[in-house]
């Protein structure tokens, strides 16, 4: 059993970041270990968390870079040309990894190993700038010819990627995200006595409204669209917001939220481990991004029955059609503002929002789904 496993089970799964596999990849590898898979892993500060540890095989420390053009992806490239002969299939996830790490598989003699590359969310899009878009665009058209099978999760990224012919039709396959556990995400799991803590640990009212945004801290999510809205609210309604995750403009939102005088009513909590609980005691969930694949939070807020508001954007809409949700055009804080003290207003739509939401979170996104679809595709590479 053992030689099946070293010979022919063998599975790399590369990122940019280590927190990619936290968050997306663990909970497929976790089941696919025990299927008879030999599952490793890559990526830039991987050793940082320890779960990784006990979930992978192996971890690969790999020096990327998300700037695309900074020199530590060569040091990366050389890495990666000496590590992906030892596998039957290599699965990489983010842009910057699935570029050179295709590249450098292009340069192998004899390269036997099969390459996915699963988009979350072209870089390219209707919001970007046009040069970087180009720049993505032209990556994508060069490295898809290496490409075995191409997976994307949003219907607009399928519709673009046959377009372009990035991959033959038969190599391009449609999933649902990373998919999500209605079972963990279920309001029901969440007793009462939590939700007083976690109100009285953060310090606000009882009763208050409550408005959560869990995203990394970068220039795609939007937090100041969010901290200009809630300036305009706080004017009107006295409420408080939760900002969940990290990320390189973390230091400069929070200097931002102090300059205009609003730290009494805005919470930075950095990484936090139970989002389910933080969806449980907020009123909405706000992402007003504006570039996604098939975003996480949103999909553990409808499992929570938690009512969303976001930017009509690719993936976002397709989450929150059919009544899931509140959209909104991106970089409106104006707009942000009404739509949030609308709902706020409105109890019976929050409700209904919330049951439409788990109950289409309960049909093709749950994860034993998707696990099951990754598993098909790797059996089918290594008969």
């Amino acid at each position: 059993m053992d030689k099946i496993i070293s010979n022919k089970k063998r599975i790399l799964f590369l990122t940019t970041v280590a927190t990619t596999l936290h968050g997306f990849i663990m909970p497929i590898a976790l089941v696919l270990k025990k299927k008879g898979w030999k599952i490793d892993a890559g990526a830039t500060d991987i050793y940082a968390i320890p779960q990784l540890r006990n979930v992978f095989n192996k971890c690969h420390e790999i020096p990327w870079s998300r700037n695309p053009f900074h020199i530590k992806n060569l040091k990366a490239l050389v890495k990666i040309r000496n590590l992906v002969v030892q596998y039957d299939i290599i699965h990489v996830h983010t842009p910057v990894a699935s570029f050179f790490t295709r590249l450098a598989c292009a340069f192998l003699f004899n390269f036997k190993a099969k390459l996915i590359y699963t988009a979350h969310g072209f870089h390219f899009h209707p919001e970007g700038n046009l040069l970087k878009n180009s720049i993505y665009l032209i990556a994508e058209k060069i490295t898809g010819y290496l490409t075995d099978y191409l997976i994307v999760i949003n219907d607009e990224d399928y519709k673009v990627a046959r377009k372009y012919k990035f991959v033959s039709p038969e190599c391009l396959i449609r999933m649902n995200g990373i998919g999500i556990d209605t079972d963990f995400y279920n309001p029901a799991r969440v007793p009462e006595r939590t939700m007083i803590y976690l109100k009285h640990y953060l310090k606000i009212p009882t009763k208050a409204p409550i408005i959560t945004m869990v995203a990394e801290f970068n220039n795609d999510k939007r937090h100041i669209d969010l901290i200009k809205a809630l300036s305009m609210i706080i004017k009107k309604k006295e409420i408080y917001t939760l900002f969940a995750g990290d990320g390189p403009l973390f230091l400069k939102t929070k200097q931002l939220v102090e300059k205009l005088n609003l730290s009494h009513y805005i919470r930075f909590l950095g990484y936090h481990k139970d989002i389910k609980s933080l969806i449980k005691i907020s009123t909405i969930i706000v992402l007003p991004s504006l570039r996604e694949g098939l975003p996480v939070s949103i999909m553990e807020a409808l499992s929570m029955e938690t009512a969303v508001i976001a930017t009509n954007i690719r993936g976002i809409r397709e989450l929150l059609s059919n009544g899931c949700g509140s959209l909104i055009p991106p970089k409106s804080p104006q707009i942000l503002a009404n739509t949030i003290l609308d709902l706020l207003d409105d109890l019976e739509l929050r409700i209904n929002m919330g049951k439409i939401g788990r109950k289409k979170m309960q049909g093709k996104y749950e994860i034993s789904k998707i696990i099951s679809q990754h598993n098909d595709i790797y059996e089918s590479l290594v008969k």
